[in-house]
Formats: structure tokens, sequence, C-alpha cells
């Protein structure tokens, strides 16, 4: 089974920390800012991703936008979801944007982070 992960998240530094950390673990990670790189890497990509973290508060396409636009593709809507946001109602979010899955930021520990992650492989 295909261990890539989309990693769409604005804020650099977590970007590069979350992304180092689940690439240590085995998993082919590709990490974009926003929503439309993110669009525009899985429309071009040969292989989709196994699962996409999606953080929902982004620059120039938010993971709001980035969803709908996902869920419109037949292609694309099959890939899982793992919602990742500070917001205080981040599981009703994450349900309405028919989500596989959410955290909460700033993660508790990476440990946290990578059981959420496992689920989907």
């Amino acid at each position: 089974m295909s261990r890539r992960v989309l990693l769409v998240e604005d804020d650099e530094e977590i970007r590069g920390v979350v992304g180092d950390f689940i690439a240590s673990e085995g998993y082919d990670v590709h990490a974009v800012p926003n929503g439309q790189l993110a669009l525009d890497y899985l429309q071009k990509a040969e292989h989709l991703p196994a699962l996409i973290m999606l953080d929902l508060m982004m620059p120039d396409m938010d993971g709001v936008r980035f969803r709908e636009l996902q869920r419109a593709d037949p292609r694309l809507a099959q890939v899982p979801v793992l919602v990742m946001s500070a917001s205080s109602d981040v599981p009703a979010k994450a349900n309405a944007l028919g989500a596989a899955g959410h955290l909460k930021k700033p993660f508790q520990d990476l440990e946290t982070l990578l059981a959420a992650i496992a689920r989907f492989f």
C-alpha cells in the first residue's frame, strides 16, 4: 500500500516539523503551503497520496475551498482527508467537510500525530 501523504499547511515551521517527522517514520511526504498548490499537485500526480493532511486556515485557497473542489473531482474525492486546525470546533468543521478524521492544533505530541496518520495505512 502507498505511504504517500500530502501535507497542506501554510505555517512553514509546522509544515517542516510535521513533514520531516512523518518522513522519518517512512512516509513519502509532499508538502505545500495552500489549497491551490495542493490541488495543482493532485491534478498532475500520476499516483495519488493515500492521505491528505489539511489545514483549514490558509492564504490563496483555504482548506474549506480546497475540500469543495477535491470532492467535486471524482478522481480526487476518493483520497481521505485528515483535517488539522486550531479552531475550537474542529470536530464539527471536519464532519461538515466529510473529512475522515481531525486533529486539534497545536498537537499534543508527535506520537498523537503519528497515531492519527497510522489509522489510514
